[in-house]
This record gives structure tokens, C-alpha cells and sequence, in this order.
């Protein structure tokens, strides 16, 4: 099967976007941004405050506000935005953390061509995509000064609250350079710390929610294991709507949305379909790097040559960058994936592509 070329809708990076919720409240801190400020009415839901957190529930798009487990995630529901792409969790965290787009950052895919070192990484774990260590300055991976910099020395002290397995990873090394550190380990902890961190005046604080992320991956959005999720999201939501003092904002967002694929439409890719090609990006979203055709003929798709998507990223990708770039990028069609051999083929929910369900994440903001 050959697949036409596409144009895709191209996520929105001046007014709509997770960068520009980041702008807004860089803005309000500070007095300055690094990209455009949200437009109409997404500004006009936030309120200035002394201090502001800022949860991002991984994996929750907007079209997964309708489980019934997300009732007070729903109703603090104030406007919808775009994710940067492609729609995976390091980009959008990188885009947090510099204020950046991908364009600007590097972080152009969750497994990134390196060319400088001859090998495709993974970005979550910043190794490479079959296990071997990268030799790269991992606070330098992105560019500097980061948000978290820029606001300490603006006078507003950052803080990060995660998961406490995160404590001195390679990842919160890239992400989280200039930014307090505080681990925790149950939903009590996650909503107690960030309500005790907070309650001091002249903070920004990051909360980093991965529940609804792992149970979509691993079980589905119809497993018990997900509404299970979604509950201890919609918990840590709950309870600091009603714990944070007045002064605080309270908002949440997310880094992208779930689809679920059945088994049938996993299209795993032989050793002989990836022969000469170089793979990358993500199985909703697949960069090539070479002749796209034994791949098209393997799953219903549409292919986007990388000169007809410089705005993708957020705008013409930093010549130190470019490299980075495939020769273009497949997209399988709605409720298809395809995935190299180092993508796990096991995983029922994924993303990274530009579908609505997995582009569109909410703005919350607690009333």
C-alpha cells in the first residue's frame, strides 16, 4: 500500500499551546517570556497569585475528562490546548522546562536521532534505544538558562515534586537543573508535600503526575487498572483544590492524550522492512530517515516529507539541530501504530501523533 502525501494540522505555538501556558505564567512571575503569552480567553482564566502550581497528569487528554473516575479533573476544565510535537512525554517536559518549543529545545522526538553520536536515544531513560550509555552533558541537553533559572533569579524559588524513583535520574538532570527537588511515594505524599511547598509565598511549583500515563500504556482506558489510575489522579487533583491556600493558583495540564490499538493493528517491523533506514520518533508518529516505502506498504498511512513540516516544532528547527531530522515522517492512519524492533509492541495505549485525541490536553484551573 503506498500513502499520499500529507499536511497535517500543525500544533498551535503562538496562543493556544502548552508553550504558551508556560509564557503566561513566566510572564506574570518575572515580566518576560521566552514565547508567546496565551490569547483570549485561556489568559483570562488564570488569576495572578503570589505562588502558582502547576500539575501535569501524564497521559491525560482532553477527549479522557469523560471517565467517571475524572469528575473534579472535568469540572475545573477551563479551556483545551495544544501539545508540542510530537505528543510525547520528554517533549513536552523540555518544552516546560526551557519555555521553549521543540524547535528551540532540541527535544524533537522521544526516540531522538543523535547523529554526533551515532546513535538513536531514548530519551526517558537518555540511553540508547538498545540499552547502551550516551556520553552527553545531561544539564546541557537543553539549552540554558532553563525556566526553573530564569525564575530564581527573577526571586521566584522553583520546585519540582515527583515521583521519588525520578530522585537523580538522567532525565530530571536534563529537566530539573535550577529547581528544588521533593520526592514522593503515595498520593497522600504527592498532595502533602506540594500543599506544605506551596504554602510559602514566592514559588512556582511543577507537580508531575504519571498514574493515568502507565495504567493507559500497559492495560487500556477500558481496564480496571485505569479507572484505578484516573481515581488517584483525580485524588491528588481533589485534594489540593481544597488544601492550597487561597493565595496559591492551582492549575493543571497534561504533556499529551491516549489512543488505544488493538493487537491486529500493531504493526511490528521486521528486520527486513527496517534494512537501510533509520528509525526514530514514536509508533504514532515514526521518523524515517531513507525510503518510507517498505514501511507504507505495511500499514495504512500517510507520509510527511520533511520539507513541507518545518513548522511542526514550533517554527524553523536551530541549525544545531537539524541533524536531528528525519527524511520525513509516517503517520499511520486513526487506530494504527507501527513500530520498530526497539518499540515495545506489547503497550495497548499509545501517542505522539497530531489526532485530537492525542494533541488536545486540558487547561484546569481550580475556581
Amino acid at each position: 500500500m503506498s500513502a499520499a502525501v500529507w499536511n497535517p494540522r500543525l500544533p498551535d505555538h503562538v496562543g493556544g499551546g502548552l508553550v504558551n501556558l508556560i509564557a503566561e505564567l513566566e510572564w506574570r512571575a518575572t515580566g518576560a517570556a521566552a514565547a508567546p503569552r496565551l490569547t483570549g480567553d485561556r489568559a483570562s482564566s488564570i488569576a495572578d497569585a503570589d505562588s502558582v502550581v502547576l500539575v501535569l497528569f501524564d497521559g491525560l487528554g482532553v477527549g479522557q475528562l469523560g471517565h467517571p473516575a475524572a469528575e473534579d479533573l472535568r469540572s475545573s476544565w477551563a479551556a483545551t490546548l495544544d501539545a508540542p510535537f510530537p505528543t510525547t512525554t520528554t517533549v513536552s517536559l523540555a518544552t516546560i522546562a526551557t519555555g521553549t518549543t521543540p524547535s528551540e529545545h532540541g527535544v524533537l522526538a522521544h526516540a531522538l536521532s543523535l547523529p554526533d553520536l551515532g546513535a538513536v536515544v531514548n530519551t526517558i531513560h537518555m540511553r540508547t534505544v538498545t540499552g547502551g550509555p550516551i556520553d552527553v552533558d545531561l544539564p546541557r541537553f537543553i539549552p540554558r538558562p532553563t525556566l526553573w533559572e530564569r525564575l530564581a533569579a527573577a526571586g521566584v524559588e522553583p520546585v519540582t515534586v515527583q515521583p521519588g524513583g525520578f530522585t537523580g535520574s538522567p532525565l530530571s538532570a536534563v529537566l530539573y537543573s535550577g529547581a528544588r527537588f521533593e520526592g514522593y511515594y503515595t498520593v497522600e505524599d504527592a498532595a502533602a508535600i506540594t500543599v506544605d511547598v506551596a504554602s510559602h509565598g514566592g514559588r512556582f511549583v511543577f507537580v508531575y503526575v504519571p498514574f493515568v500515563d502507565v495504567a493507559a500504556h500497559m492495560h487500556g482506558q477500558a481496564s480496571g487498572e485505569y479507572r484505578d489510575a484516573m481515581s488517584s489522579a483525580n485524588a491528588v487533583w481533589r485534594r489540593l483544590t481544597m488544601d492550597l491556600p487561597d493565595s496559591v493558583m492551582l492549575l493543571g495540564t497534561a504533556d499529551h492524550g491516549h489512543v488505544d490499538i488493538a493487537p491486529s493493528r500493531r504493526v511490528r517491523l521486521s528486520r527486513q522492512d527496517e534494512h537501510g533506514l533509520l528509525l526514530a520518533g514514536d509508533g504514532r508518529a515514526l521518523f524515517v530517515t531513507g525510503d518510507p516505502a517498505p514501511i507504507l506498504e505495511r500499514v495504512p498511512s500517510r507520509w510527511a516529507p520533511i520539507d513541507r513540516l518545518d513548522g511542526l516544532w514550533g517554527g524553523p528547527v536551530r541549525p544545531e539541530y537539524r541533524d536531528r531530522l528525519p527524511d520525513g515522517i509516517v503517520f499511520p492512519d486513526d487506530g494504527w501504530v507501527v513500530l520498530a524492533r526497539h518499540m515495545n509492541h506489547r503497550l495497548i495505549g499509545h501517542h505522539g501523533g497530531l489526532t485530537p485525541a492525542e494533541r488536545e490536553i486540558p487547561l484546569l484551573v481550580r475556581t
